[in-house]
């Protein structure tokens, strides 16, 4: 595989799609399969350690249910910029609107994954830190 910023624009990509898409049709094995264990969510300094699928299985639930809550049809993702840290890990920073029918239903915020490349070649994300406003209730719903 070619260590290029195309290469690791399209398997960051690919994750996010992926992982919006499972978090908004409450596809738990498609998300949890994009996703390296333990993972770590960071938010404004508070941080979560998802260690077993179970663990995932719960943030998973919280976020699910606050999207569908908020009647969120669109969880767009944009890769801002992404490298390769080393042959088997990607860093990425993202922007992700919420949208209800092509209204935003809360701020933009940006992010910043990790993604590491498993023993089976599978990429998926290990860690992220995400920077929304104070008073959001998908900050809220990932501290749960």
């Amino acid at each position: 595989m070619l260590k290029d910023i195309d290469t690791a624009h399209a398997i960051s990509t690919f994750v996010l799609e992926t992982t919006a898409a499972a978090l908004l049709s409450g596809a738990f094995d498609d998300f949890a399969a994009c996703v390296a264990l333990p993972y770590q969510i960071e938010v404004e300094g508070a941080t979560v350690v998802c260690e077993t699928r179970e663990d995932l299985k719960k943030t998973y639930l919280n976020a699910h249910q606050h999207l569908t809550q908020l009647g969120v049809t669109l969880l767009h993702r944009d890769c801002i910029a992404v490298d390769f840290k080393d042959d088997d890990t990607i860093v990425s920073t993202h922007e992700t609107r919420l949208l209800s029918r092509g209204l935003l239903v809360d701020d933009p915020y940006p992010a910043m994954q990790t993604l590491v490349r498993g023993d089976d070649g599978v990429w998926r994300v290990q860690s992220g830190v995400y920077w929304m406003q104070p008073n959001s209730g998908f900050k809220a719903a990932l501290l749960r």
